[in-house]
């Protein structure tokens, strides 16, 4: 157990929990340690299982081991040894003051720490609010190194209203709104705060503004036009992609809702009904300056879209264990609908009650499998979003068990393996317009191993990265730019191909990454 400074770390709390129960069990195994002042620690005695390793210290974050293809089991065979290396980051803190327009403390304000999301340029939270003290004071910590966004509001109750209070507003009500480090209303000018590794940053003070608010009144109403009593409405933010930053959530009142307290700009909102969501419907609205009062939100029947399966050269018991092992989901991407999982059916999967949207698809498949097509009615949507805003259809899909794979290890100017370097792997080029970049990144394990499984046959590069901020490596516009320094790769089914990819500099890095929009 060490820090980043490859420093033993003693007193460190460490859990390895079983996966499976034992027959000489009916609750799966689950063994505790500490770490000593060396920074070593044991877990004798281990019954053969698939186990899951965390630790945890006292200003540190807490680790999750996972190995280079991002699986997080660890296999224990009978008499089996292993020799695991865990390297802790330290912790960061954010700090300061939220005041009100004259400077005085803001008690109760909640502070929000966010990220961009550089695959959609959405903001995602990445803590829970965090109530500011009866001085102003906040503190936001268990963050990691990286650039964040923070933003603090007025206290739940100053801001919530009953429907009949809100009717009494009148227009261009100013109230205290949502205020983005340093004194922004807009998200697009809040500044960026770079957090480095084990920082304590301090006086990152918020003044809370006061702005012109607006409101949304309207009705939920079926295909007929006649008011639905018992719907519930959700107000969506497209710039924020976490539901719980996001959503304003209220039932209807004989059909009627109102919505309070609403900057300019566009918004959606989204209705539903019935115990399984059977009905559906969403609308958006651009608020500029004035309310909107007479909004109405038409229900539709949700879709339902089957999946069929097909599977290229297998025999029967093999694409019988492929079947079982699918995981499919679908990840909403316009800010107007909920995700979902299929449930499994004898002949393939369904999706139920589903919202028309666009949604990007993720499939989990067993090692050695991979997708070779996925079409939607007459389009191959293998690489691209699923649509269903003008309706549903059929999801066919064909896997192979006969993919291909990239091993290698990452070492420095010495030849020494580095651990805990981020590798990608994507394909040369900007993805064809309508299409998603299909980037894939992975860390090296203690001795600098790295694994990508499941791919599909074709021509990729791959590159590691000295230091690189979460999430950046999938960036097309980014790693483009690298096209002609990383290391080319051709695949065909079944190869296994092992490499050792170029390291990219943090200096080369921060270079391209300042060019970024």
């Amino acid at each position: 157990m060490i820090n980043q400074a490859d420093k033993p770390l003693s007193n460190a709390t460490l859990a390895l929990l079983g996966n499976n129960r034992t027959p000489a069990a009916p609750l799966p195994p689950a063994y505790n340690t500490t770490s000593d002042a060396n920074g070593a620690f044991s877990f004798p005695d281990v019954e053969p299982n698939t186990y899951r390793l965390f630790a945890q210290r006292s200003g540190y974050l807490e680790f999750i081991f996972a190995n280079p293809d991002g699986t997080v089991v660890i296999p224990m065979a009978a008499g089996q040894q292993k020799s695991i290396e865990l390297k802790m980051t330290a912790q960061s803190f954010i700090s300061g003051r939220i005041t009100d327009v004259d400077g005085e403390p803001f008690p109760g304000a909640t502070v929000t720490v966010y990220r961009v999301n550089r695959l959609n340029g959405t903001r995602q939270r990445t803590s829970n609010p965090v109530p500011a003290g009866a001085d102003g004071i906040f503190s936001v910590g268990n963050l990691s190194a990286g650039r964040y966004y923070l933003a603090a509001a007025s206290p739940p109750g100053m801001t919530q209203t009953n429907q009949r209070e809100v009717r009494a507003n009148k227009e261009g009500d100013e109230r205290y709104v949502t205020t983005f480090y340093p004194n922004a209303v807009d998200p697009s000018a809040a500044s960026a705060i770079d957090v480095a590794p084990g920082a304590e940053l301090r006086s990152i003070d918020v003044r809370l503004r006061k702005a012109r608010v607006f409101h949304i009144y309207g009705k939920v109403v079926n295909a007929g036009g006649a008011a639905v009593s018992t719907a519930t409405v959700t107000l969506r933010n497209p710039e924020v992609s976490d539901g719980a930053g996001s959503a304003s959530r209220i039932s209807t009142v004989d059909g009627s809702f109102a919505l309070n307290g609403l900057l300019p700009g566009v918004y959606t909102l989204q209705a539903e009904s019935g115990p399984t969501r059977e009905r559906q419907g969403h609308q958006a609205f651009t608020i500029t300056d004035r309310d909107v009062d007479d909004a109405i939100l038409t229900l539709a029947p949700a879709l339902e879209i089957p999946v069929s399966i097909r599977i290229d050269d297998a025999d029967p018991p093999q694409a019988q264990k492929i079947r079982s092992s699918l995981r499919f989901t679908l990840t909403a991407t316009d800010g107007t609908n909920d995700n979902a999982m299929a449930q499994t059916k004898e002949d393939g999967m369904l999706f139920r009650t589903l919202g028309y949207g666009t949604y990007r698809m993720g499939l989990g498949v067993p090692d050695g499998t991979y997708v070779k097509s996925i079409r939607f009615g007459n389009l191959d949507i293998t690489t691209a979003l699923l649509d269903t805003t003008s309706g549903g259809g059929t999801l066919e899909m064909v896997l192979s068990p006969h993919a291909a794979e990239v091993t290698g290890m990452v070492q420095d100017a010495n030849g020494q393996p580095l651990s805990g370097v981020t590798v990608t792997l994507w394909r040369p080029g900007l993805p064809p317009v309508g299409t998603l970049d299909q980037a894939r990144s992975t860390g090296t394990d203690a001795i600098g191993h790295f694994r990508f499984g499941s791919l599909r046959p074709g021509e990729y590069r791959i590159a590691a990265w000295e230091k690189i901020e979460q999430g950046m490596g999938n960036v097309a516009d980014f790693h483009v730019r690298f096209d002609n320094k990383a290391t080319v790769v051709k695949l065909v089914e079944d190869s296994k191909e092992t490499v050792q990819p170029v390291l990219i500099s943090r200096e080369k890095i921060e270079t391209e990454a300042a060019k970024l929009p």
